[in-house]
């Protein structure tokens, strides 16, 4: 079943980032997202824990495929014993007395189990690629996470360097309110609202100050390191094109979808699992050992025992317990078909929101654009006409309010935007290094895999891998993911594909919206 698809639209293209606007002109080297993001990835504990985590998953493939290998014990054995007194010829007493020893090589090599094996096999990679998934989901995580710290940080920034700005802007004003007033040309109360404003705006910066602080706490603790010098919120690739194509990305690359098919997949292989209870077992044994007296050791004395068996077991009644176990495995297959189900609409719903909110997000962005070039004009124009005494002093400072306020909100809707665009991407997949970085190394769990697959392994163990198939279901196999770039140069963020759309970085036209060059 595919995830439904939507009208065609537009998707418009995504303005970027203005919360990271700056004053003046950016650093000589700032830190980017990409390497925020490749600290975070290199670095976060949780990240490191579910990679730890699924490295002790890899470990049931190895359990499983224990099934297919001979088993081998030793057993050695020393016994002493001493009888009581037997009375003999002539009333002569005598003490029996015995020591004996033996070890024994036994081996165990099973031929065929009914598909037991071969269904305890594909479940443990069905687990093991849920677990993969489930990784992916804790990095879109934690990148959400990167991504919403490093824009707070730049947006508070932002609001910090706009507050500071209009309180210098209203403490010149003051003194002009001042210096008018002193001349006859303004009133007391006109000093005192200025005065009033003024001391607003003192608080506002403070306010504006506690906030960053706040913003650079939990930048420490998503990243792992204090935020420096940031630069310019980045293009991010993968964007989709369409409501319509990000529905057809979520069907493939979204792990907490792929994760719960994986964990059906799993719960279908205990269900092969149980019905193989029903099925013979074909055993070989093998056991090779001596024993003889243990004192004095002597090697003509000890017998040598051989023996070769094949056992093969076929349930004939169980008591209701394998019909059980088989009903049972059923009933959480079903479950956990159903709850893929679940996890497909809840996918739907998160792509859905997420695109509305970035189409939303984009609208309000250029909305508060052309607020804050009016806001700017119109305080521009008051200043003027309060010079030539056209305007009361509250007009100017409400101007002067206003302004500010229409800057912050500018940079606030835009550090909306781009958290909305990232929403996106972590909604359908693509929220991931794999998809993001160019010039990192990346995490592969299918090394670490392959570095224990092979543990215990035997060459004839083909054999009963060969046989066991017989009559078992073939085992699940995913829609392979986009491999990732090999690794070269500087981290940065990838370049997207040619002929896709990417989420633009920071309009230039913002910069001088939200950060105006003073004026008298």
């Amino acid at each position: 079943m595919r995830l439904p698809r939507a009208s065609r639209r537009g998707a418009g293209s995504v303005a970027g980032l203005a919360a990271g606007l700056v004053l003046a002109g950016a650093p000589a080297r700032a830190e980017t997202l990409a390497e925020a993001i490749a600290y975070a990835y290199d670095t976060n504990p949780t990240l490191l824990s579910q990679r730890a985590q699924l490295q002790a998953t890899d470990e049931t493939y190895v359990q499983a495929e224990a099934g297919f290998r001979p088993t081998a014990s030793l057993q050695v054995l020393g016994a002493y014993a001493k009888g009581p007194q037997l009375e003999g010829v002539g009333n002569q007493r005598f003490t029996t007395e015995t020591n004996t020893g033996s070890a024994v090589l036994s081996l165990s090599q099973p031929l065929y189990t009914g598909g037991r094996t071969t269904a305890q096999v594909h479940g443990a990679e069905a687990q093991i690629r849920a677990g993969r998934e489930q990784l992916r989901a804790v990095e879109t995580t934690v990148l959400q996470q990167v991504v919403q710290a490093y824009c707070d940080v730049q947006r508070d920034r932002s609001a910090l360097a706009i507050q500071r700005e209009g309180y210098k802007t209203l403490f010149d004003e003051t003194d002009e309110i001042k210096a008018r007033h002193e001349a006859g040309a303004a009133t007391i109360t006109d000093v005192e609202q200025a005065q009033t404003q003024l001391e607003s705006a003192h608080a506002a910066v403070q306010s504006a100050q506690a906030q960053l602080e706040v913003s650079a706490a939990e930048y420490v603790n998503a990243v792992g390191r204090s935020p420096g010098d940031l630069a310019i919120f980045p293009a991010l690739p993968g964007f989709p094109i369409d409501l319509d194509n990000a529905f057809d990305i979520a069907d493939q690359e979204n792990p907490t979808l792929r994760q719960a098919q994986f964990t059906e997949a799993a719960n279908r292989a205990e269900v092969e699992q149980a019905k193989a209870e029903r099925r013979p077992n074909l055993t070989l044994n093998g056991q090779f050992g001596y024993s003889g007296p243990a004192v004095p050791a002597v090697g003509d004395q000890f017998d040598r025992t051989v023996a070769v068996t094949a056992t093969l077991t076929q349930p004939i009644f169980s008591g209701g317990v394998i019909g059980s176990q088989v009903r049972q495995a059923t009933a959480s297959d079903t479950s956990a078909r159903v709850q893929a189900e679940a996890v497909r609409r809840n996918v739907v719903q998160a792509v859905s929101q997420a695109w509305s909110q970035r189409r939303a997000a984009e609208l309000n962005v250029a909305t508060e654009a052309a607020a804050a070039r009016a806001a700017q004009a119109t305080f521009d124009g008051m200043r003027v006409e309060y010079r030539a005494g056209l305007r009361e002093t509250l007009d100017l400072l409400i101007a002067q309010e206003t302004l500010t306020s229409a800057r912050i909100s500018l940079a606030q809707a835009a550090h909306d935007q781009a958290l909305e665009g990232a929403a996106v991407l972590a909604a359908v997949g693509r929220l991931e290094a794999r998809a993001l970085l160019q010039g990192a190394p990346l995490y592969k769990p299918q090394t670490s895999f392959r570095r224990v697959e092979g543990r215990g392994s035997v060459p004839w163990e083909f054999i009963p891998k060969a046989l066991d198939r017989i009559g078992a279901p073939a085992p699940p196999q995913p829609s392979p993911l986009p491999e990732p770039p090999a690794p070269t140069g500087a981290v940065r963020i990838a370049s997207p594909a040619a002929g896709t759309p990417q989420a633009p970085a920071v309009d230039e036209r913002l910069l001088v919206a939200t950060h105006p060059e003073p004026n008298g």
